[in-house]
């Protein structure tokens, strides 16, 4: 705990009575009267919760997503006790797989006092990462590698079905950041940091131009349709470059994770679109870069026909791109939220601060985006 600075005193103790054992042995989760007092009266408080061996390991799988009820419990009484004194919290998260944390989340929503959450997994031997990362010392953050949904949502599906579309014959809803229509507390990719990296205007280069938005052309595909430029800089070698200007405008020199999603729009056939059928959003490759404050760069991601192809029922199974079909290529630091269902019928996102423009580039802390036309 040396990064806390010589003037710092860190204390620590065990939050609520209830002794060794597995983590599943039902408790209150009161915390105990010395814990009251140092909620109240420390400058931060940071309380660990998770899951040991008892509850998740190979071979031994979950029956839900939730953290034990003692745990929720403290953390909620810890919660009230700080958001009284107006004091800040840090709650970190160790666990082997995602743990639904509505109680807490909704909480610190309603909390007069600031809230962060860590997860970092099973952390291993790198808990001096995590204290020079609690203290400030560095700034890189990761992304989740899956999203984290509300109780009731993430066991809704058969746990014996293996299908991650959704279907409504059997009323499946989807599984994974690809298909859930469900709206998660924490999507996919979802990370945040001590500093700000703002994005400028999302660029495509086709073949020796470049452009901002739909394409047009005028020689034909393998289908017997229009194809575009677009469409030919997809099927060359060299692919369709598309490249982001990225600025820290933060005090800190920090790490950002940067994602290219593609996003399908509605066929005009219904056969169509079953025929050339696609998830309702895929990430289509991610760049990791680290920025000193005030530095800028460019990051230029190679798009292949691939990437925004189906495998059909047509001919031999191989992937075919969909003469005409519309995507929507979005640019973003993860901290976006899809609007589940209207996602395809209308394109549209819900930003973090409210951005959103689909038929164009926009600058924002968040992300860029524009449509194509293939």
């Amino acid at each position: 705990m040396e990064g806390a600075g010589s003037g710092a005193k860190v204390t620590a103790s065990r939050g609520y009575k209830g002794g060794d054992g597995p983590l599943l042995v039902a408790r209150t989760g009161k915390p105990t009267a010395k814990t009251k007092v140092r909620l109240k009266q420390m400058e931060q408080a940071v309380i660990f919760l998770g899951t040991d061996t008892s509850i998740e390991s190979e071979g031994q799988d979950r029956a839900d997503v939730t953290l034990p009820l003692a745990q929720t419990n403290f953390a909620l009484a810890a919660l009230k006790i700080r958001a009284e004194a107006r004091l800040p919290t840090v709650i970190v998260i160790s666990s082997g797989g995602p743990l639904s944390l509505e109680a807490i989340v909704d909480a610190a929503h309603a909390s007069s006092g600031a809230v962060a959450i860590v997860q970092t997994f099973w952390l291993g031997s790198a808990t001096d990462e995590l204290a020079q990362t609690l203290f400030g010392d560095l700034c890189r953050w990761g992304k989740l590698p899956y999203s984290i949904f509300r109780a009731e949502d993430a066991t809704r599906e058969p746990f014996e079905s293996m299908r991650i579309a959704p279907t409504s014959a059997s009323g499946d809803r989807g599984r994974t950041y690809r298909y859930a229509r469900a709206a998660p507390l924490f999507p996919f990719g979802w990370g945040l940091s001590y500093t700000t990296v703002v994005f400028s205007a999302l660029h495509m280069r086709v073949g020796s131009g470049s452009s901002g938005g739909v394409g047009g052309g005028g020689w034909t595909n393998d289908a017997g349709a229009r194809s575009s430029p677009i469409l030919t800089a997809l099927r060359s070698e060299a692919g369709l470059a598309l490249t982001v200007s990225l600025y820290n405008a933060g005090a800190r020199d920090g790490d950002e994770v940067v994602q290219l999603y593609a996003t399908p729009l509605p066929l005009a056939s219904d056969e169509t679109e079953r025929l050339y059928a696609l998830p309702d959003r895929q990430l289509v490759d991610f760049s990791r870069i680290r920025l000193a404050a005030g530095e800028s760069t460019d990051v230029v991601f190679t798009l292949s026909a691939d990437a925004l192809a189906a495998v059909t029922r047509a001919d031999d199974g191989s992937p075919r791109l969909a003469p005409g079909r519309r995507f929507i290529l979005l640019v973003c630091n993860g901290n976006v939220r899809f609007d589940g269902d209207d996602v395809r019928a209308r394109g549209a996102y819900r930003w973090k601060r409210g951005y959103g423009d689909m038929d164009g580039a926009r600058e924002s802390e968040e992300a860029s985006q524009l449509v194509i036309t293939i």
